[in-house]
């Protein structure tokens, strides 16, 4: 089953990771070889990430305490008293910080998952292999699409492919049978549709499906009319 990018994209949920690889790998150290410096190294290198992030966090809280006592003093009240001291903002890490701290840590997973004692399970208890990607079910799938003619015969499709493979359009000619007319496989996307008369306008009807490896896969979209000129 396919997996999501393994780092996260909120700040929030990596820090999340640091600390729970911070955690944990000192139990799988002896595992996959490690000496102590190479997991103190690993645990510093997340720390210098957390400890960052915590001083912006706390730098943020504080600046928008500097910004309402300026807002006192421009326009508070009582007018003449006190606005009080100013908010300091609290003295930062000291130690040496490393620029590039995800980079390093990517480079770091790289080594965990090719050393020979790795095991998926290893992965996933580190937070280093991300979440599988759980197909929706048939029942809640189904195309929502626009469907524009552009020119005579030409038809522009629009709208999500919902992580499916392909969309099978079928077109019905007023009063006729349905056929397919095209199979796409990324949107937007636009094709031709013969007409039963070339030398007259027709109305029909467009549907779609899609297809996910190769099969059919949740209901019908809506009936989409259009006349062809």
């Amino acid at each position: 089953m396919p997996r999501r990018f393994w780092w996260p994209s909120s700040l929030a949920d990596q820090i999340t990771l640091l600390n729970n690889f911070s955690a944990k790998i000192g139990s799988y150290s002896t595992v996959l070889g490690w000496t102590p410096a190479q997991l103190g190294a690993a645990n510093a290198l997340c720390m210098d990430m957390v400890q960052a992030q915590g001083y912006a966090d706390a730098s943020k809280l504080t600046m928008q305490s500097v910004t309402q006592w300026r807002d006192m003093i421009f326009n508070g009240e009582p007018v003449g008293s006190n606005a009080g001291p100013c908010p300091q903002f609290s003295p930062g890490p000291v130690e040496a910080f490393t620029q590039g701290g995800v980079q390093q840590f990517s480079k770091l997973r790289d080594q965990i998952i090719s050393n020979n004692a790795y095991t998926s399970a290893i992965g996933e208890d580190l937070g280093l292999l991300g979440s599988e990607i759980t197909p929706p079910s048939p029942e809640s799938v189904s195309p929502n699409l626009k469907v524009t003619v552009t020119e005579g015969d030409s038809v522009m499709v629009t709208g999500s492919m919902q992580g499916m493979n392909a969309l099978k359009m079928m077109y019905t000619p007023k009063g006729g049978v349905a056929r397919e007319v095209a199979f796409i496989t990324s949107t937007p996307a636009g094709f031709t549709i013969s007409k039963t008369d070339p030398e007259k306008p027709e109305n029909g009807e467009l549907r779609a499906v899609f297809y996910r490896k190769n099969l059919p896969y949740g209901n019908q979209s809506p009936i989409y009319p259009i006349t062809l000129s």
